[in-house]
């Protein structure tokens, strides 16, 4: 069946509105409509399918917010291939990792990130490459030279919209890249999702600043905008000053923010000044969203939506309604999206009562049912036919959801994931460190702050930036600590595990 498959869907609508804008760049704000899109992600196809990329072969991607990347997107959609995005935040050790474990055939980048792409490439994997936009990298195709030649339609689409189409990957509880193939019918179902639930509608202009190698790039709001032939601007990367000044021009009507864009946002003294009247809602998730930041938009009439969602779950599993947006608390996540299920169980996953404590399950049409090459690992998440995520949740007797926190261990900082067994471990391969412990702290512009606690080796003295300077060639900017705090020993339980309660109880502060 083809109906679900985003190659189909783009197709559609470039016939049944072929001029209308699909895709504004921000930076050049060079428009582009459904059916110019939809040309060039035919030739694209017809591109991949020549160097030998078929049906369940992996691409990988290397890009900012552009519309390159729908292309790309959408033209792995036609010929059944999987994308796999990476985040440029990464080092490209990190990228390898994800890589290995990918098994791509080609790699596909923007110029500006030639020199992370030729270190990956001079690595000895086998990967053909292709890139774009502005700048030279004479040791890779060019995209465009290489779409050329081909036609404006075809291939056949050959994907079905039980294939994978996006491959995404996040830390898995040990540290290592952990991936999720999810298919098409999940990103159908979770844009069904938040068309019907927040509104969307061919009116609407989404602003996209969540980067498109994370989940929320896709389905806040982008993929649900093009499948009701909306119009998206996309912003290449996330810019406070930039995001408004984007918004009063285009007249915006909607955009997604994590609560750390958002804080920026009202950080700037100016930030009142701008013609925010075009939009109807903001939505927002990732943590929760500071009460300051719900107040300062809703003096200007703008809902923020609050939202809860993984990438297992295609993103979003619930949220607040625009109806109910003011007045909430930080934590409160709304109420489970149209074609989702969500209950909240015990330890014997037998579900709890109005106002008790549990872990939050999912299931629905948009959850993924397994990790990629990860049997052991699936088989305790993807249990009876529900996700068991490991966070904690209750819900009230008006059937609000309200977000408690993760039973794991996992740092949300800006957004983005970290889990404190990976930069323990590089921290620990220091040769004078004898033990380490790294936490989250609460931090008002990123949500939290990576704090590392490190006992030394005995009669070996070191200092914070010794620490900074060893990480910085091994972690990416976000995984790196901020804070340092250096101790004789680190409080252990009867198993000689770190006794990460105590820790967090004595270290927890900045």
């Amino acid at each position: 069946m083809l109906h679900q498959n985003f190659a189909y869907i783009l197709e559609k609508k470039a016939f049944l509105h072929p001029d209308d804008i699909a895709i504004v760049e921000g930076n050049t704000l060079k428009s582009y409509s459904y059916k110019e899109l939809c040309t060039i992600s035919c030739k694209i196809a017809h591109a991949l399918h020549d160097r030998g990329i078929g049906k369940g072969d992996r691409i990988c991607c290397l890009t900012g917010n552009s519309a390159e990347y729908i292309e790309i997107l959408t033209a792995a959609a036609r010929i059944g291939a999987i994308l796999c995005p990476l985040n440029y935040r990464l080092s490209p050790f990190e990228m390898l990792r994800i890589i290995d474990d990918a098994g791509p055939k080609t790699i596909i980048f923007d110029a500006e990130f030639s020199g992370a792409a030729k270190e990956i490439l001079s690595s000895g994997r086998n990967l053909r490459a292709l890139y774009f936009g502005e700048g030279e990298a004479k040791w890779a195709k060019r995209l465009e030279d290489a779409v050329a030649e081909h036609p404006d339609k075809g291939p056949s689409i050959a994907g079905d919209s039980e294939d994978p189409l996006l491959m995404l990957y996040t830390a898995g509880s040990t540290g290592k890249p952990k991936g999720m193939a999810l298919k098409h019918s999940n990103l159908f179902f979770n844009s069904i999702n938040w068309i019907i639930d927040v509104g969307i509608t061919k009116n609407d202009y989404s602003l996209t600043v969540i980067p498109l190698f994370h989940i929320g790039g896709h389905m806040l709001w982008t993929l649900p905008h093009l499948i009701v032939g909306a119009k998206v601007l996309l912003q290449r990367r996330f810019d406070p000053k930039e995001s408004l000044r984007l918004i009063s021009q285009e007249r915006v009507t909607n955009t997604y923010f994590i609560p750390a864009m958002a804080k920026m946002v009202i950080a700037l003294p100016d930030w009142k000044e701008y013609d925010l009247g075009s939009v109807r809602f903001i939505g927002a998730g990732g943590e929760p969203v500071p009460e300051k930041v719900t107040r300062a938009f809703s003096e200007k009439g703008i809902p923020i939506l609050n939202s809860y969602g993984l990438t297992e779950t295609s993103d979003g599993t619930t949220s607040i309604r625009p109806q109910d947006s003011f007045g909430k608390p930080a934590n409160c996540i709304g109420k489970p999206l149209t074609l989702t299920d969500v209950k909240i169980v015990d330890a014997n996953d037998e579900e709890v009562d109005v106002g008790v404590e549990g872990e939050i399950l999912h299931r629905g049409p948009s959850i993924v049912d397994n990790y990629w090459k990860r049997p052991e690992e699936s088989s305790k998440a993807f249990r009876d036919g529900w996700l068991h995520t490991g966070d904690l949740a209750m819900r009230d007797s008006e059937g609000f959801i309200y977000f408690l926190g993760r039973k794991d261990d996992m740092i949300i900082t800006g957004g983005e994931n970290v889990y404190p067994s990976e930069v323990e471990g590089v921290i620990l391969s220091h040769q004078k460190v004898a033990d380490v412990a790294v936490i989250g702290i609460p931090d008002e512009k990123w949500g939290q702050t990576i704090k590392a606690i490190i006992a030394s080796k005995a009669g070996m003295n070191m200092d914070e930036q010794e620490i900074l300077e060893y990480v910085k060639g091994k972690l990416s900017g976000f995984k790196r600590p901020r804070i340092i705090e250096f101790v004789e020993s680190l409080p252990k339980i009867g198993s000689g595990k770190l006794d990460r309660v105590e820790i967090k109880k004595r270290h927890g502060e900045r």
